[in-house]
């Protein structure tokens, strides 16, 4: 699906139609900006907040890219102060210890002020081919109040952006 990124103060507020695909699709998603220049995928980072599906969406995702002898940068970017999550970068870390989907795989953990800016910077540092970020299943109400990640990085992108859903 493309994008050309939010536009107006409505397009913010109430969202696009990328953003209610992205609400509303049961399938993975990848969204292309308009001004994406789309390579053979050599460099995929793997944007996690550790969730208890982040493990098996990166094996699954790893086995697909097997063929094409990528390496997969798993990243967190942890704001200050570090919330508690269900997993830490050593879980990541041993749980691919023995490299079970087959491919390169690295783990970055960064602090910073701004999640998307340094998902941005981190993305043009490696030359990353393809983000990859998993979308929680939120209800209307959740929505309304949360500022979603996804849908910032999915209109902010330079690189194509691939949505996994995730269950809760």
């Amino acid at each position: 699906m493309g994008t050309q990124g939010e536009h107006n103060t409505l397009e913010k507020t109430f969202g696009s139609v990328t953003s209610s695909v992205m609400n509303k699709a049961n399938c993975p998603l990848i969204v292309v900006p308009e001004k994406a220049v789309v390579r053979k995928i050599k460099t995929i980072a793997y944007a996690t907040d550790f969730t208890e599906a982040d493990p098996f969406f990166i094996w699954q995702f790893g086995k697909l890219l097997r063929p094409f002898n990528a390496i997969m940068h798993i990243v967190h970017i942890e704001k200050s102060p570090p919330e508690k999550r269900p997993l830490k970068m050593e879980d990541m870390k041993e749980f691919f210890k023995d490299n079970p989907s087959g491919i390169r795989v690295s783990f970055n953990s960064i602090a910073a002020k701004s999640v998307e800016t340094e998902l941005k910077k981190f993305g043009e540092t490696w030359e990353i081919d393809l983000m990859v970020m998993t979308k929680p299943n939120r209800g209307f109400f959740e929505r309304l109040f949360h500022k979603s990640m996804t849908k910032r990085m999915a209109f902010n992108t330079t690189v194509p952006l691939l949505i996994l859903k995730a269950e809760q």
